[in-house]
């Protein structure tokens, strides 16, 4: 939700500055509003709820964050999981559009602490499958019937 919030707020603020946002903000559920067939919807829900909380959050905190954490010490986590928020942003710079940018960076900051607070990629995996299944869920409500 605060991710959510976040770019919601950032949106809002280039409403104010005068540019219109696209209401879905990522290419892959652009694809799925533009064709939403049950068998798209299906792969679309594969990739984004399994596939990409699996790898990406074995890629970033399972694998940055542990190496980066072990090689620098505890008492620089914090940095770290900032850290590797911005990469996991950035990363995503070529899918979403810019008023996406800083919720990314919110919920990088939220995975980074999950796992952390946890100590089990799980956790991180997890809310990052929620948060790809909430908005899935909200672009297919942007799908004129």
């Amino acid at each position: 939700l605060l991710a959510m919030g976040v770019s919601m707020a950032v949106a809002n603020l280039g409403l104010l500055l005068g540019h219109v946002p696209d209401p879905v903000q990522h290419e892959l559920l652009k694809q799925l509003v533009d064709d939403p067939t049950p068998a798209h919807i299906a792969r679309v829900a594969l990739l984004a709820v399994v596939v990409a909380p699996l790898l990406e959050e074995a890629a970033y905190r399972g694998l940055i964050q542990t190496l980066l954490g072990d090689r620098l010490g505890r008492r620089f986590r914090w940095g770290i999981v900032l850290g590797v928020a911005v990469f996991f942003a950035l990363a995503h710079q070529s899918v979403v559009g810019w008023s996406a940018m800083p919720g990314l960076l919110v919920l990088g900051v939220v995975f980074g602490a999950a796992y952390e607070r946890t100590g089990s990629l799980w956790t991180p995996v997890a809310a990052h499958a929620v948060f790809n299944a909430a908005n899935i869920a909200i672009a297919l409500t942007l799908i004129e019937r």
